[in-house]
């Protein structure tokens, strides 16, 4: 659930849209390097970024939805 109006929404969001594209776009160059039969290194170079690029997108996806619970907390509490 997306706050409009919050910056810390917009930030997170932000962030978490960098690392999808990042993830994105390293696991099409994983993919292309597979087809073209690229070298082990060159192969284990790019499975490492796809790697750490899940990484980054998943821990910013938590840092959202964390954030995100933070605005229905506070409607549940207005709403008592």
């Amino acid at each position: 659930m997306r706050v409009h109006g919050c910056d810390e929404c917009a930030r997170l969001w932000e962030k978490y849209t960098d690392a999808t594209f990042d993830f994105v776009k390293l696991d099409a160059q994983l993919k292309m390097a597979a087809l073209r039969y690229e070298s082990s290194v060159v192969m284990a170079r790019l499975n490492e970024g796809v790697v750490v690029a899940a990484r980054r997108r998943d821990a910013a996806l938590a840092r959202l939805k964390q954030h995100e619970g933070t605005h229905q907390t506070r409607t549940a509490a207005a709403a008592s």
